[in-house]
């Protein structure tokens, strides 16, 4: 974790920032969005020391956190609709959705 230096901001680009930061070594220039910040403000960058290109401006434990959230909503959406249109072909079929991937039986 150091402190780095908003250096551009792209508002057209869905709010992308640019954040210089170094690992004591080397400095690197890394883009994140959506963020609203204003440029010469400083942030809290958290990156991988084995590899100081990969870095977020957020906690990465969060960023998990919300990632697993969605994986676990889109899971249960997703498979309660593949229970629903394997017990009633009928109904998916009716919707004429799915003529190439469930072609009429004769």
């Amino acid at each position: 974790m150091v402190t780095g230096l908003v250096a551009r901001t792209d508002p057209k680009n869905h709010g992308a920032v640019t954040v210089y930061y170094s690992d004591g070594l080397r400095q690197y220039e890394k883009a994140f969005s959506p963020y609203r910040m204003r440029v010469g403000e400083p942030v809290v960058v958290y990156y991988d020391p084995h590899e100081p290109e990969t870095a977020a401006i957020e906690l990465p434990t969060r960023l998990l956190r919300d990632d697993a959230a969605l994986s676990a909503v889109a899971g249960v959406f997703f498979g309660t609709l593949a229970t629903f249109v394997a017990r009633h072909p009928r109904v998916f079929r009716s919707l004429n959705l799915g003529r190439i991937w469930w072609p009429k039986t004769p």
